[in-house]
């Protein structure tokens, strides 16, 4: 088996792997893209029947959540490297630094980035604003004319609502976000995007959102798996810089998602930096231009978003 959402749109659930070891002639896969508690449930089914092999980058913490070996994207290098890795790892001697070797480090591990920690280590936790996002993809006949983002509702409560891809049937599937303020006096959730949660959750608070052209609640219930997540952003830094390391995307600037800013912010960044590594004499010039141009940018950003940035205007109309 070889497992790549990314690259093939499909995604293999966990509990499907019942299934899969069953067949005696299913005996390794090539896995990429899952969360670590994710690893270890797959580990817990497939150990002894299913070998898994991670990507070469996540050898070093997945070998210990049950990855058998890895795959290399770097095979033009020849082998010896990866033996070489394989065999540090295997008699627990590996370590991050024995094995990376570049000119520049560039952190874009996320909100949760451990890099991030070098630059600020004492920053704490992400902020949570007391908004839960409930997740998930159905399969409906088109909104509308099919063509059309819908959101429903003010910012602290609201549906977000748009199609992914066009089927066969006629129908599509359509990606939704369900909003509300739930965090009063209450400690925030696991911050994770693998964690579950049950229909009933969204559905209690968007029960009442039917409209002649959409009804939402049976939108919602045509789904699959539920996701929650809190919003979250963290405080802007005043650098990105430790050495020659870098931040960037949610590792240098997690926001709140609004007008898709975490995505477009991130390849703004990637550009930036490297034009600016291209143009300049020294790497750390050109570090030093990335960020000039960057961290004040997206700190805005941060900030504006915080305020709801253009999506004001549901929550103008809603207080009319």
């Amino acid at each position: 088996l070889y497992h790549n959402p990314v690259l093939h749109n499909v995604t293999l659930q966990v509990e499907l792997f019942s299934e899969f070891v069953k067949i005696p002639q299913i005996v390794g896969m090539k896995d990429s893209h899952r969360e670590p508690m994710t690893l270890i449930k797959l580990d817990e089914i497939c150990r002894g029947k299913i070998s898994i092999m991670v990507n070469q980058l996540q050898i070093i913490p997945y070998k210990s959540l049950g990855a058998a070996g890895f795959w290399s994207i770097d095979s033009w290098m020849g082998p010896w490297p990866f033996f070489a890795l394989r065999d540090a790892v295997a008699a627990a001697e590996a370590t991050l630094q024995e094995f990376l070797d570049a000119d520049v480090v560039v952190a874009c591990d996320g909100i949760h980035s451990e890099l991030r920690r070098l630059v600020a280590p004492d920053e704490g936790g992400p902020l949570w604003n007391g908004i839960t996002l409930w997740r998930g993809v159905s399969v409906a006949d088109p909104i509308l004319d099919g063509r059309r983002m819908v959101m429903a509702g003010r910012f602290s409560r609201r549906v977000v609502i748009y199609p992914i891809l066009d089927l066969p049937d006629g129908r599509q599937l359509i990606n939704w976000v369900a909003e509300d303020t739930t965090g009063e006096g209450k400690p925030m959730p696991r911050q994770d995007w693998s964690v579950q949660s049950d229909l009933s959750e969204p559905l209690s608070v968007f029960g009442d959102y039917v409209f002649d052209w959409l009804d939402v609640p049976a939108l919602l219930s045509a789904g699959g798996e539920v996701l929650a997540y809190p919003m979250c952003d963290r405080n802007p830094l005043t650098t990105w810089r430790h050495g020659n390391l870098t931040l960037l995307g949610d590792a240098a600037h997690p926001m709140y998602p609004v007008g898709s800013n975490g995505a477009s912010q991130a390849i703004l960044d990637a550009r930036t930096l490297a034009h600016s590594l291209a143009t300049t004499s020294t790497i750390g010039e050109g570090l030093d231009r990335y960020e000039s141009i960057r961290l004040p940018a997206t700190a805005a950003v941060v900030l504006a978003n915080r305020q709801v940035g253009p999506e004001r205007c549901m929550d103008v109309v809603a207080d009319l």
